[in-house]
């Protein structure tokens, strides 16, 4: 996989007491497996706040 470049559309974020989301949606041109493209893809990361800071629970990839 070659990422070419990535183009941000929209970042959101969220926090709820002791979690955080960030949700950020990309234009994305990249070849992938030998077909070049543009994707529309998320990334959905969810954060916990422990005690000693933020600490990354979750990362989900899609399409949109």
């Amino acid at each position: 996989m070659t990422y070419h470049s990535i183009r941000n559309v929209s970042i959101e974020t969220q926090v709820d007491d002791h979690v955080a989301t960030v949700v950020a949606r990309s234009h994305t041109h990249a070849t992938i497996w030998g077909a070049e493209g543009t994707w529309r893809l998320e990334l959905r990361l969810e954060y916990l706040r422990t005690p000693p800071g933020w600490v990354a629970q979750r990362t989900i990839a899609s399409t949109w």
